[in-house]
């Protein structure tokens, strides 16, 4: 996908030696989003995104909780493209911030296993 040069937060991966540190850096990152952004962003999502109704955070709870809403998020932006819809820059914002943190949550996982 295209839009992915713009730089991305790197809390998540300075954290990846602790499970509460990646899941405290996620959902700090959703805290602060402002509702303007998260109303953009539910024009598209068709409710799934981690933001509910009143455009409050879903907090996470885990570190496995990371990939899966990575995973989630990043399956809506490929949604789009084939539907030869341009994803919007929340979702990629979104995305780009969720894939560093997941990529930080499976390494530390991994290493549990």
């Amino acid at each position: 996908m295209q839009g992915l040069e713009a730089p991305v937060d790197r809390r998540p991966v300075k954290a990846i030696g602790r499970p509460d540190a990646i899941v405290d850096a996620v959902n700090a990152y959703l805290s602060s989003w402002p509702k303007s952004r998260i109303r953009n962003l539910q024009k598209v999502d068709g409710g799934w995104g981690p933001f509910d109704g009143r455009q409050e955070p879903l907090l996470l709870r885990g570190v496995g909780d990371v990939p899966r809403l990575f995973e989630a998020v990043h399956r809506q932006c490929i949604n789009l493209v084939e539907a030869d819809m341009a994803p919007g820059p929340e979702i990629m914002e979104l995305d780009r911030f969720l894939l560093v943190a997941a990529q930080a949550a499976r390494a530390l996982l991994s290493r549990r296993s």
